[in-house]
């Protein structure tokens, strides 16, 4: 390569080819790009390092990843935070879970302090194998060291919680980003609005999804179903209808599922006037179909 030009290249030059060829996923040629480094006597720096590690971990090849680590120290490059979370989701990768846990408290007992890309590499790897709970921990962990997630990780840590009915500890952190943010969005406050309906918290359900709307935010259909069945199954017929009422008007549209299940509560409750009204929709709707 860079040896057959009669410009004798420096460690930058090596890195900044090095870096083109990582980016193309060409693991190999980069490995022999740095021997010949060492054969024109250009000693790799931390960053050599770093890029081939960050290679070698996206191939799969986490053991002669590992190794480029002993090699660095023993070079005199001290491994850098990002040698770490590249080691870490290389080990995430191949879920090597216990491996990457002890790696993280060997970061923390002194080699160098974790940040958030650490902890968001950790949290979103526990969530992708159904491990909310430790998800959890760490975020509250992260957040009391003044390191924040951002909103689409947030958002994923909450429908982990949720999906495995810790919707409670999901609330927690839904006040942790109002407190300290990344500030809930739309996905957020959706998330948060069903995991209350099936643990059947409507009254705080039905107060996030006005909170919701006054923001600007529109929920989706799915949401606003829920909502609506939720509160008929506990008999909070008048809340259910505001809801229904309201969504036309923030642009979400009264859908089949939507009318059946509140002409059945309020056929149930005795309103079949009310239930007419809504009755005539759904004919509608349906004719419309036709």
């Amino acid at each position: 390569m860079l040896a057959k030009s009669a410009y004798m290249p420096n460690v930058m030059s090596f890195n900044i080819v090095m870096a083109a060829l990582c980016r193309a996923n060409l693991a190999d040629e980069a490995c022999k790009l740095k021997m010949e480094m060492l054969e024109m006597d250009v000693i790799p720096d931390g960053f050599t390092y770093n890029i081939l590690i960050n290679v070698l971990c996206k191939a799969g090849r986490l053991p002669e990843a590992m190794r480029l680590t002993q090699e660095m120290e023993h070079n005199g490059c001290l491994p850098m935070i990002v040698t770490f979370n590249t080691i870490l989701n290389g080990l995430f990768l191949e879920e090597k879970f216990e491996e990457a846990h002890a790696l993280f408290l060997e970061m923390k007992s002194g080699l160098v302090d974790p940040n958030d890309i650490t902890y968001t590499s950790m949290i979103l790897a526990y969530c992708k194998a159904g491990e909310a709970i430790k998800a959890y921990k760490l975020v509250k962990e992260m957040y009391e060291q003044n390191l924040f997630l951002d909103s689409t990780s947030c958002n994923v840590v909450l429908e982990s919680l949720c999906n495995v009915s810790r919707v409670l500890k999901a609330c927690k952190v839904f006040v942790l980003m109002r407190k300290q943010g990344p500030a809930p969005n739309g996905t957020s406050f959706g998330l948060v609005i069903r995991g209350l309906c099936k643990i059947q918290r409507v009254d705080k359900a039905f107060l996030l999804f006005n909170e919701m709307t006054y923001k600007r935010w529109i929920p989706d259909i799915r949401t606003c179903n829920l909502l609506i069945s939720s509160l008929c199954r506990v008999e909070k017929l008048e809340f259910a209808l505001k809801v229904v009422e309201k969504m036309p008007i923030i642009g979400v549209d009264l859908e089949n599922l939507t009318l059946q299940t509140i002409v059945k509560a309020l056929h149930a409750a005795g309103r079949g006037k009310e239930s007419e009204r809504y009755l005539g929709q759904l004919v509608e709707k349906t004719d419309n179909l036709d």
